[in-house]
Parts: C-alpha cells; sequence; structure tokens
C-alpha cells in the first residue's frame, strides 16, 4: 500500500476532527450556559420556599399564585417557541392552574434543556455540512491528481449533503440522536428534583447540593453529545469519502484503524482488509463501527504504482 493514499487519508481525518472539536466546544458552552439559567431558577426557588432549616414543604408544594402563574407561562412561551410549539399546545390552563412551585420549576428545568436542542442540531449540521464537503472534494481531487488526471472544478451537490445529513444508520441519524440525548437529559433532572427536594426536607440539604446534583446529569449528557459528535463527524468524513470513491469509479478500498492501545477488537481485526466499494456498510466493513470509531479508509487501485 502507497503511503500517500494513509498520509492523505490522515490529513482528511484531522481536519474533520477539528471541525468536529470546534462544534463540540459550542454545544459544550451551551450546556453550560444552559445550567447556569436552571441554578439561577434554584436559588430563586430556595430563596422563596425555604427557611433557616431549609426548603419549607407548605411553600414548595403550594399552587402557583396569580403573579407566579403569569411569570411561569411567559417563561415557558419563550422556551417552547424555540422548538416551534405554542406554551398552550403543550399545557392545558386548567393544568397551570393546579401547578405546585416545586412542578413548575420541574416543568422549567425541562423546558431549558429541550429549548436548545434546535441550536445544538444547528452546531452539528454546519459543522458536518463542511465535513462533507471537505471530505468529498479533497478525496476526489486527491485520486484525480495520482491518476494524473485533470482536476476539474468540483462542487459538492446539495443533494448528497442533504442526502447523508438524514441518512439512518444504527437506527437514526444526528437530529434524532440529539433529540434523543436531551430528551434523556430533561427526564433524569426531572426526576432528580423531587429526590433531591425530598431529601432537603428532611436532611436540611443545601441548594448548593441541589446545584452540584443537576450539574452530574448535565455532565452525563455533556459526555453523550462529545461522544455522539466525534462519532457523527467519522460517519460524514467516511460516507463523503465512499461517494467520492463512487464518482470516481474506485472499486476497491483498504480499512485502516489507528493501532494504539485505544484500538477496538473490531478494528484491529478489519485493519489491512480489502472490501469492494459496492458492498460497504457502515458499522459492518466501513467505518464508523463503533462510538468514538477512529478508523478510515484508503483507496486500492489496480496496479496501483508507489507514489511519494
Amino acid at each position: 500500500m502507497s503511503d500517500y493514499w494513509l498520509k492523505k487519508a490522515k490529513k482528511r481525518v484531522i481536519q474533520a476532527e477539528q471541525i468536529g472539536l470546534d462544534a463540540v466546544i459550542l454545544m459544550l458552552l451551551l450546556y453550560e450556559e444552559t445550567l447556569e439559567s436552571i441554578n439561577r431558577k434554584i436559588i430563586s426557588f430556595y430563596a422563596k420556599n425555604s427557611n433557616s432549616s431549609g426548603l419549607v414543604f407548605e411553600e414548595i408544594s403550594s399552587l402557583l399564585g396569580g403573579v407566579e402563574k403569569e411569570k411561569f407561562v411567559k417563561g415557558i412561551q419563550s422556551k417552547t417557541r424555540e422548538v416551534g410549539l405554542n406554551v398552550y399546545d403543550v399545557y392545558d390552563p386548567a393544568r397551570i392552574n393546579r401547578l405546585t412551585r416545586l412542578e413548575a420549576l420541574r416543568e422549567e428545568v425541562f423546558w431549558e434543556t429541550m429549548a436548545i436542542v434546535p441550536i445544538l442540531i444547528r452546531y452539528q449540521r454546519e459543522a458536518y455540512e463542511k465535513v462533507i464537503k471537505k471530505s468529498y472534494l479533497t478525496g476526489r481531487k486527491d485520486i484525480a491528481k495520482y491518476l494524473g488526471k485533470s482536476v476539474p472544478q468540483m462542487s459538492t451537490n446539495d443533494r448528497i449533503i442533504k442526502t447523508l445529513l438524514r441518512e439512518n444508520w444504527q437506527g437514526g441519524n444526528f437530529y434524532s440522536r440529539t433529540w434523543a440525548n436531551n430528551s434523556v437529559l430533561s427526564a433524569r433532572v426531572q426526576n432528580a428534583l423531587p429526590k433531591i427536594v425530598s431529601k432537603g426536607l428532611i436532611s436540611g440539604a443545601s441548594q448548593e447540593k441541589m446545584q452540584r446534583q443537576i450539574r452530574e446529569e448535565f455532565d452525563i449528557s455533556k459526555n453523550a453529545a462529545e461522544r455522539l459528535v466525534r462519532t457523527e463527524t467519522n460517519y460524514f468524513q467516511n460516507q463523503a469519502e465512499l461517494q467520492g470513491y463512487k464518482d470516481e469509479g474506485i472499486e476497491e478500498y483498504r480499512y485502516e484503524a489507528v493501532m494504539d492501545n485505544r484500538t477496538s477488537e473490531i478494528c484491529t481485526e478489519l485493519n489491512g482488509q480489502v472490501f469492494e466499494v459496492s458492498k460497504a456498510q457502515a458499522g459492518e466493513n466501513y467505518p464508523p463501527m463503533h462510538p468514538n470509531c477512529r478508523s478510515t479508509t484508503v483507496v486500492i487501485l489496480p496496479n496501483e504504482l508507489v507514489k511519494e
């Protein structure tokens, strides 16, 4: 195998990973901003519903008053708009009238976490579009240059980008996985709040402890989001190159794993194996094979010459 192809492939991988990392940084900042907003709500909740001994049951279980209801509806409306909904699409007025202060806090926290999903998706979509364009164009140009062909002015067909972004693999696409990740976060935080508050009523746990436990839930979701972006970046980079192989008439590719102490068993097994382009399947014989996969592929040409 020519070092030429491996060097080119590694360069494209590094470029794609950097684009993905830039998106991760934006996403983590957004998670932190959301956590700060939730912390402010927790501080306000404690200020209104506690005394020197801690939270007061009668206060947290009391129904929202008139001003509180107006503030609740206004705050929720600003969040539901972010996901294309009206507050009364979600809440019947009679339900709002029955909300206690603790239940209202749970609902506010839920919408804080769900309202950021469209922004998380936008950050990812913009990154993946860049990955697809760069990987597709540079991959095709590298092949053409190697074969001594004139390198035409090429552009990435928008249809290719849209198709890849919406393509399902391993049970979904990045849109559905982002919604699912934040839905899990929302559910975990919502479920944690009553437990935390109950402990606070019994033991006088501080708002700092509540904030710390909420952060722990956020950290789990942030790690999942990072893993998602790394895996999706690998997927889109490799899928864009696969499309380039097809458009350049390449018939075979070689699987290339990053060989170190973190390499998975499946990637170790596939490393160096040659497959037909027409039979390439992500998760079977084409990367990514698993979450956080770092593998890529290189083209195989008939009678390939060594080119430095």
